[in-house]
């Protein structure tokens, strides 16, 4: 997505979308794009456990949707490391459809 774009539907999203409106940590535009390029190679995610999936190399924490969702699994200390909301989205996907295939 066009990178002028990308902060408008982000706010759109937040407006529209109340589970949006709290989120543990600040968006890190390299992190996001090496998340959702990992997705796209990958196309799956894989699930190591309840509160954490893997893409590729990227150990990311799946659980409490969409508060810290999708943040690096490795990182301990807030203030989190977080992924755009929509990508976040897109995890949450790729986890819903890996478990309603299995």
């Amino acid at each position: 997505m066009h990178k002028l774009i990308r902060p408008i539907t982000d706010r759109l999203g937040v407006i529209f979308d109340p589970k949006s409106w709290l989120r543990q940590g600040k968006v890190s535009h390299s992190y996001d794009d090496a998340l959702n390029d990992a997705m796209d190679k990958q196309g799956v995610i894989k699930i190591v456990n309840q509160h954490h999936g893997q893409i590729g190399n990227i150990k990311v924490w799946i659980a409490n949707y969409p508060y810290a969702y999708g943040f690096p699994a490795v990182q301990s200390l807030p203030p989190y490391t977080l992924p755009r909301r929509a990508t976040a989205k897109r995890i949450r996907r790729l986890i819903l459809e890996r478990l309603t295939n299995d």
